[in-house]
């Protein structure tokens, strides 16, 4: 149980503070399948936080359901990855788009979830040139996705069709990757993909003493 307790600090003591506990937001929610398809496996959600660690699976069923309980007030990316061949086309909560896939459980009050999945994903192949170990991340304003390669290619899948940004890296630390300022930092390759798109690329590869002179500017 817990609640968030805004304090104002100034030049006086702090008196007559007082905590009213109350139990952790609970959220329900369902994996909206297109009409002539079913879900293969029970479906897998994950809510992740800023907070070192802190990443909750919800517990899921066969029919798409999905249920939280006595949640950490906080904020959570929702992280679903859908069937081979499929991509997220939109999340709600309390039937409030959610573009970025951010949901803000910090008010404690819970609610529910609909996660809509549409068929025609699209896919991404890059190829890193002048190396073959590397990793690659793409993104969007909702999502970060980092793979490594041995042969100098990797493939994304189950895209949604928007525009997306690639970098390739002789190495990093996947933390600063989620950070935008510090992708900001590099010139990344933009690519749009359309609905059951696939496009191949190619990238510069992103020596390590540049990823880590940046990662020293950040600390």
């Amino acid at each position: 149980m817990g609640c968030p307790v805004p304090v104002n600090i100034t030049d006086n003591n702090v008196e007559g503070l007082a905590y009213h506990f109350v139990p952790g937001p609970n959220i329900t929610g369902t994996i909206k399948m297109p009409k002539e398809r079913r879900l293969q496996i029970p479906p897998v959600v994950k809510l992740r936080s800023g907070l070192p660690g802190h990443e909750i699976t919800l517990a899921a069923k066969e029919n798409g359901t999905v249920e939280g309980i006595g949640l950490k007030p906080a904020e959570y990316r929702i992280d679903y990855n859908p069937p081979d061949g499929f991509y997220v086309k939109s999340i709600e909560f309390n039937h409030h788009a959610l573009p970025d896939h951010i949901l803000d459980l910090t008010p404690c009050t819970g609610g529910t979830i609909e996660i809509a999945v549409s068929p025609n994903a699209a896919k991404v192949s890059v190829t890193v040139l002048g190396a073959k170990r590397a990793k690659v991340s793409l993104w969007t304003n909702s999502s970060v996705r980092t793979k490594e390669s041995s042969d100098g290619t990797v493939v994304f899948r189950n895209l949604a069709p928007e525009e997306y940004r690639v970098l390739a890296w002789e190495t990093v630390d996947e933390r600063f990757v989620g950070i935008p300022e510090f992708r900001d930092r590099f010139d990344a390759y933009k690519v749009t993909l359309k609905e059951g798109s696939h496009q191949n690329i190619q990238v510069k590869l992103i020596s390590k003493s540049a990823s880590d002179e940046e990662v020293l500017k950040l600390r």
